[in-house]
């Protein structure tokens, strides 16, 4: 089983795609999954400074990724899943924290595209 992780302005269009985020654009047609995505309070924690990266990666793992199953994710997500949310590649983001946890936890490969 193969997962990917891109950002909206490359892959919203993909039968494939899935938002991860807190609020999907208006204009991508693509499922949600809410489940992944960080607390409206995480992320105006982070883009008001008040948290780093190391310590919105904890909080990340303790208000989401510590509740569920990746088993039973990587299952709902299905085969060739395109994981999106806004920032680019390069860039801080909550789905290459999902992508670790997956690999970590599963028998997947999660890769960039």
């Amino acid at each position: 089983m193969h997962i990917y992780t891109s950002n909206f302005s490359k892959n919203c269009k993909n039968e494939n795609a899935i938002s991860i985020a807190r609020k999907t654009p208006a204009w991508a047609n693509c499922r949600r999954y809410i489940k992944l995505a960080p607390s409206y309070s995480l992320l105006m924690d982070y883009k008001k400074g008040r948290v780093n990266k190391e310590q919105y990666k904890e909080i990340y793992k303790k208000e989401t990724l510590d509740k569920l199953d990746p088993i039973e994710i990587m299952n709902e997500l299905g085969d060739g899943a395109i994981l999106l949310c806004y920032e680019k590649s390069s860039d801080f983001c909550h789905r290459h924290i999902v992508a670790q946890w997956l690999m970590a936890n599963t028998n997947i490969i999660v890769e960039e595209i």
